[in-house]
């Protein structure tokens, strides 16, 4: 909002650019160097040791990686098939954003560890020895991940191609509906992935790192429908009717009234 106001393309664009590469790097020497210090290079610096190990005991990167997946989940979530939602209660900058911003990590925090309850119930006890496959603590982390990872196509093909279908049966109702609807897909999405893995991967259906990351082709999946839309205006399977708005100049247009 604030370069916007200022700054014309591409000059925008590149602070934007840059901004975000910061933030990035930042990121990436919190969160992923770290681990590859102190673990993988096997330097145990004091001031670059795992953090996060003291949080739950692991200080793997995979535990990094599922709690990050979900965040970013649920931030686009909020963004897409949510439309802001809960978090809209919140009125005023930057309270709306730091609302959202710990209650997103908390959210993320907390589905993680659901999944991991649950993979124990069905799976039992880890075994410390296990470095891959059900019985890894790591795996069962960075498969925390996988299972976001299956929900990326549904809630970006529902809002870009569905137009967060439904909107006329109230926001409540709708987020519901909206967020039923994603999960369904995701679950849809798993089953179909492991049955159809081999024959069109080559990657035998089985739940390991070594052998089968479907998190990677998830990714991949999202890329061309993200091509399609941005670049290409859905054609040729749909152009949306839909006026698209703005949500920085719906914002400060209501606020204005």
């Amino acid at each position: 909002m604030a370069l916007g106001g200022k700054l014309t393309q591409p000059a925008l664009g590149l602070a934007e650019w840059s901004l975000t590469t910061v933030i990035t790097l930042l990121a990436y020497g919190a969160l992923i160097f770290p681990f590859y210090v102190s673990v993988v290079l096997k330097q145990p610096l004091a001031a670059a040791a795992p953090w996060w190990g003291i949080i739950d005991g692991l200080p793997h990167l995979n535990y990094v990686v599922g709690i990050w997946e979900w965040m970013v989940v649920y931030l686009f979530m909020t963004a897409n098939v949510w439309s802001g939602k809960l978090f809209h209660l919140v009125k005023k900058q930057p309270w709306s954003g730091l609302v959202a911003i710990i209650s997103i990590i908390v959210m993320a925090y907390v589905t993680v560890k659901i999944l991991m309850f649950g993979m124990g119930a069905v799976w039992g006890a880890v075994d410390p020895k296990a470095s891959d496959g059900p019985a890894s603590l790591a795996w069962r982390y960075y498969n925390t991940a996988t299972l976001a990872g299956f929900t990326l196509f549904p809630f970006l093909i529902w809002n870009h191609y569905f137009d967060n279908w439904p909107q006329k049966w109230g926001s409540v109702v709708g987020w519901i509906v909206r967020t039923g609807i994603v999960g369904i897909l995701a679950v849809a999405q798993f089953f179909i992935y492991y049955s159809v893995c081999l024959p069109l991967l080559g990657l035998k259906p089985e739940y390991s790192n070594h052998a089968n990351k479907p998190l990677v082709w998830l990714f991949w999946a999202i890329i061309p429908l993200l091509f399609n839309d941005w670049f290409m205006s859905k054609v040729p399977f749909y152009k949306s009717t839909a006026e698209h708005v703005d949500v920085v100049e719906s914002k400060t247009t209501s606020s204005s009234h």
